[in-house]
């Protein structure tokens, strides 16, 4: 059986007292990054930088950022820009607020610097980009 090294780095994100978001880094340099809640989080960006794969909540729809603040949540299009900025190859958007029906919603790819997207719920099962 092969032994595999997995180092994991926990930063702390702007959610409730004592939040923290997740970067897992594998012996070959690979990167998954998990957000756990958060608003904007540059210190998470900076982990996760070059991020095969990134699971980021998208609690609120893009017209709700005011609301996505105060609550510490993000909005899908923070969420995506988070992605992008970490430039990672795919990143699975989760965490929609049952109170809003319109989410998940449809996710523009017109743009060449937007990862790979999957909007998920719970109990869903990905395999792993690598």
């Amino acid at each position: 059986m092969k032994t595999r090294t997995i180092y994991i780095l926990s930063v702390r994100v702007f959610h409730c007292y004592d939040s923290y978001g997740l970067v897992l880094t594998l012996q070959s340099g690979k990167k998954l990054v998990y957000s756990g809640d958060t608003k904007l989080c540059n210190d998470l960006v900076l982990a996760g930088l070059g991020a095969e794969l990134v699971v980021h909540e998208a609690t609120f729809d893009d017209s709700m950022e005011e609301d996505a603040m105060k609550k510490k949540h993000s909005t899908v299009g923070q969420a995506l820009d988070i992605a992008r900025r970490m430039r990672a190859r795919q990143v699975v958007l989760t965490h929609f607020s049952q109170r809003y029906p319109s989410l998940p919603p449809p996710v523009s790819d017109s743009d060449n610097s937007t990862p790979n997207v999957l909007c998920v719920y719970d109990g869903f099962v990905h395999p792993m980009p690598f």
